[in-house]
């Protein structure tokens, strides 16, 4: 899969609602409705992708797109949700319970590649797709 072009559809698992936290958005950076959201080593959100010192916060709930100044906020949820898989990478059944690595703001991998931060715990796999719990506050 590609990084996201627009906003997507987050399935998520029948688990109740987790939290809404709002993050401050780097300057002109758009973060897609449904994508995985990290921040960077400054402490901004962007799309999840490889990157060093990064860590993954929940998935936004609506688009948001910052202006140059970067004084826009993204909602995130943190929760179970599903990704698609690295084609060549994917977990499977018996990494149920092992951490899977950001591929870009919407796929996730096995294993962890130069700089790709954990994307949150594998939940399930359905399909190929992976069922994820992500974000930093885990109560739901």
């Amino acid at each position: 899969m590609a990084a996201l072009a627009n906003d997507r559809r987050a399935p998520r698992y029948q688990t109740p609602a987790g939290p809404r936290v709002a993050y401050k958005m780097a300057a002109s950076t758009t973060i897609y409705g449904g994508g995985l959201v990290m921040l960077d080593a400054t402490g901004v959100a962007k799309p999840a992708a490889k990157a060093a010192n990064t860590t993954v916060v929940g998935v936004a709930e609506d688009r948001a797109v910052s202006g140059a100044s970067g004084d826009t906020f993204v909602t995130v949820r943190n929760g179970v949700f599903r990704f698609g898989q690295l084609a060549s990478d994917k977990a499977g059944l018996p990494e149920i319970g092992n951490k899977v690595y950001v591929e870009d703001d919407q796929t996730v991998r096995k294993t962890q590649d130069s700089n790709a931060a954990a994307a949150g715990v594998l939940i399930n796999v359905e399909d190929g797709d992976a069922w994820v719990r992500v974000g930093l506050v885990t109560g739901d």
